[in-house]
């Protein structure tokens, strides 16, 4: 089993999503999604006085998201910037609260913010999202959601997750999408 932890408004949680669900159906294996509130910076803009520490963030935000974009594009998949850093709290706690298979939300929930730039902490948008992807909560209840975000949240970080995408295979985490071969070293050895 995997045990994923994502974050619709990471990047790199939106990159490792199809690669996550391909390596689990080539192994056959179970994914286990977890939400996860990663912190999203916006990328600093350039100004005239600019200090050397400034032009270093700046370029180093310039380069991730440079490599996100050719990583999407290898892919297939848009990424299209939003202007702001917009939040993703109520929809991650709709998929903490989610019952059955959530992908089909997930998929919907990565392509509302990635693609659409809509707001995942819009009560309205996560429940027009739900039902798109017929995905049911018993009881919608925004702070109910938030609490159910802050539980796992909590757990996470205990666990030591420190951003997403995060995978627990076997016991051992893994920060990161680039650990693919060696979450597939392990659950092929397994």
């Amino acid at each position: 089993m995997i045990i994923a932890y994502t974050d619709f408004k990471s990047p790199a949680a939106y990159l490792a999503f199809r690669g996550t669900r391909e390596l689990a159906t080539e192994l056959n294996v179970a994914v286990e999604w977890r939400p996860f509130r990663s912190s999203e910076r916006a990328a600093p803009t350039r100004v005239a006085d600019q200090t050397v520490t400034a032009n270093h963030m700046r370029a180093r935000a310039e380069t991730r998201r440079a490599l996100h974009a050719h990583y999407a594009s290898a892919r297939g998949l848009t990424l299209n910037w939003p202007e702001r850093a917009l939040a993703s709290d109520v929809a991650l706690g709709a998929l903490a609260c989610l019952g059955g298979d959530p992908e089909p939300f997930m998929t919907a929930a990565f392509n509302a913010y990635w693609i659409d730039n809509r707001d995942l902490d819009d009560p309205q948008v996560v429940q027009a999202l739900l039902a798109q992807a017929g995905a049911v909560i018993e009881v919608f209840d925004e702070e109910g959601l938030r609490s159910a975000l802050d539980t796992v949240q909590t757990q996470a970080e205990a666990e030591g997750v420190v951003d997403a995408p995060a995978f627990v295979v076997e016991d051992q985490l893994f920060v990161g999408r680039e650990h693919f071969p060696w979450i597939r070293e392990l659950l092929t050895a397994s």
